[in-house]
């Protein structure tokens, strides 16, 4: 038998214990030699791109998010967009054409 993934793998047997089974995450079930694949799979990204690598495959010490921007109303939003929208002179570059 060939599977496509760990996570192939892990389903198939557990599924012959229980069909209903929908899904499983490979990487942290298997084992292979005492250790489990995700330790492997993790241990080769150290090794290939150095540092230190987290369970999420993260830099811990990565930077904070920006903040947050406060949200606007949908009318401030709209207004602003017409701000922008209007030419030199105060005259709209846009206009909305009639219907036919």
């Amino acid at each position: 038998m060939y599977f496509e993934s760990p996570s192939a793998f892990s389903i198939y047997l557990k599924r012959l214990v229980n069909p209903a089974r929908k899904a499983d995450d490979g990487w942290k079930t298997v084992k292979y030699a005492g250790k489990f694949l995700e330790q492997y799979k993790m241990e080769l990204l150290v090794k290939r791109y150095g540092g230190e690598a987290s369970s999420s495959g993260l830099d811990a010490a990565a930077a904070p998010p920006p903040p947050k921007k406060p949200r606007t109303s949908a009318a401030a939003a709209a207004a602003a967009a017409a701000a922008e929208s209007s030419g030199a002179g105060g005259q709209p570059m846009l206009t909305q054409l009639a219907p036919r």
